[in-house]
């Protein structure tokens, strides 16, 4: 995270929450306000923390635009590369 001063004009700020609410409620926020997508893809880790985070970023993403379409794939902790 940083002072909001020093981050006054950019487009997306991202910062790591280790509560899976709150941080999928920010990341909601920052989609819908500054995006407003009719489709989203999510790339989440396959584990109890990731987990807990998609069912909630998806829970808040519809509600907030009920017509959205979510596209979501889990990945293992232990992959490095995706093309295996």
């Amino acid at each position: 995270a940083a002072h909001p001063k020093l981050l006054e004009g950019e487009g997306l700020v991202l910062c790591h929450s280790n509560v899976t609410v709150e941080d999928a409620k920010s990341m909601t926020e920052g989609i819908t306000r500054k995006l407003k997508p009719r489709t989203v893809a999510t790339l989440y880790i396959e584990s109890e923390w990731g987990e807990s985070y998609n069912q909630h970023l998806e829970k808040f993403l519809r509600a907030d635009i009920p017509e959205i379409e979510i596209t979501s794939a889990a990945h293992h902790p232990d992959e490095r590369d995706f093309r295996s």
